[in-house]
């Protein structure tokens, strides 16, 4: 079985205004502590198949082209929580997760990013994304069916962005010296890969038995000394991504995530 999670906005900070060629905006309000949904989805590969017939290969965050609200793949079943864990009001516990539709948008900067539409029995979940969204800004965008054909795969990191996160014990800069993630409290300052001193907002978690068979892809990576550049990292850096420690830091569209077992 495949088991894969992602971090992605909640529904009510996207404004989507495409019927063919519209825009997609992240609202200018956007506060990454509160506006962020976990998608959670186990999928049994086939048989049986997807709805069209097609095999059911349990690792393609499928579609409900042939089906409006019901999605191609019946066994592909989902719980979308809160950054805490909590499960989301309203929406089924262990349903039948689907992407509605997907938007291809124009990076102002160069590129193409990817939205998705994610459903759960027919009610809007959220949105997860192939790159993270400027608050405030009306990317240009034309929408799709999400089809056999171009339904993400999960097993390449390109195709939904997700975070890293550090594992315990790992130490952060801090301006009175290194600490382990694990003791960093909501008010603590670390430093940034520039140097900055920013002020740590908010600190959510969540955790995963890595022991258990079906959980063995969410187990840590090494990144070697000096892999990255010439002396970084300074030391052996364990990463995972997928579950533990997040905290927020101001002006920043994105998580420092860190890995408790």
């Amino acid at each position: 079985m495949a088991n894969y999670s992602y971090i992605g906005y909640s529904p009510d900070v996207i404004s989507v205004t495409v019927f063919g060629f519209g825009t997609v905006t992240l609202s200018p309000t956007y506060d990454p502590s509160t506006d962020r949904r976990v998608f959670n989805v186990e999928d049994e590969p086939g048989p049986p198949p997807l709805i069209n017939g097609d095999p059911d290969n349990g690792t393609d965050f499928n579609g409900d082209r042939f089906n409006n609200e019901i999605g191609d793949d019946l066994t592909q079943q989902g719980l979308v929580t809160d950054l805490d864990g909590n499960p989301i009001s309203g929406l089924t516990e262990n349903g039948n997760i689907y992407l509605e539709e997907s938007y291809a948008l124009s990076d102002p900067d160069g590129g193409r990013i990817t939205v998705y539409r994610v459903e759960v029995d027919g009610v809007l979940a959220g949105y997860i994304t192939s790159e993270p969204l400027v608050p405030g800004v009306a990317y240009d965008s034309t929408s799709s069916n999400v089809t056999p054909d171009n339904a993400p795969d999960t097993t390449d990191p390109d195709a939904i962005v997700d975070v890293p996160c550090f594992l315990q014990g790992k130490l952060i800069g801090t301006p009175s010296g290194e600490k382990a993630v694990e003791t960093l409290e909501v008010g603590d300052l670390v430093l940034t890969a520039e140097g900055q001193a920013k002020e740590i907002k908010w600190i959510g978690s969540r955790s995963v038995d890595v022991s258990r068979a079906d959980k063995c892809h969410l187990k840590p990576v090494r990144i070697a000394t000096g892999a990255l550049d010439q002396g970084l990292p300074a030391s052996d850096l364990f990463v995972s991504l997928t579950t533990g420690y997040l905290f927020l830091l101001p002006g920043w569209n994105c998580f420092l995530r860190m890995q408790t077992f």
